[in-house]
């Protein structure tokens, strides 16, 4: 029975821990929030035929998951094809950079800044 109940509960954990998730370095922000765009700046990259863009925005935390900034509304950067939708909360993973500006990372999946290595 006990022998059971265990193998149980290290298959939840395993489900809610995956194991290709990376933890997030020292560097790294995780944290909840809403956006508010404020600029696209298109990038000239002609092997993009759908045209991606640099864009800022103002992120208001509501929560932090990991890590900390010094004021809870910080400008981001993010890199896409149009603005993230500013009519729900959003979880972010972060990285500030040595102007003050937050880059977006990339979703496991994704292109772009790797979060949870060193660089």
């Amino acid at each position: 029975m006990m022998k059971g109940m265990l193998a149980g509960i290290v298959g939840i954990f395993l489900l809610a821990h995956p194991a290709s998730a990376k933890p997030l370095s020292p560097l790294d922000v995780e944290a909840v929030g809403r956006l508010h765009n404020l600029s696209y700046d298109p990038i000239n990259d002609l092997d993009d035929l759908l045209g991606h863009g640099r864009i800022t925005a103002r992120f208001q935390i509501f929560r932090f998951l990991h890590g900390t900034t010094a004021s809870r509304s910080i400008t981001i950067q993010y890199v896409a094809h149009t603005y993230m939708s500013e009519d729900h909360l959003v979880r972010l993973k972060l990285r500030a950079r040595p102007d003050g500006i937050y880059q977006v990372c990339a979703k496991p999946d994704g292109e772009g800044l790797r979060c949870g290595e060193t660089q």
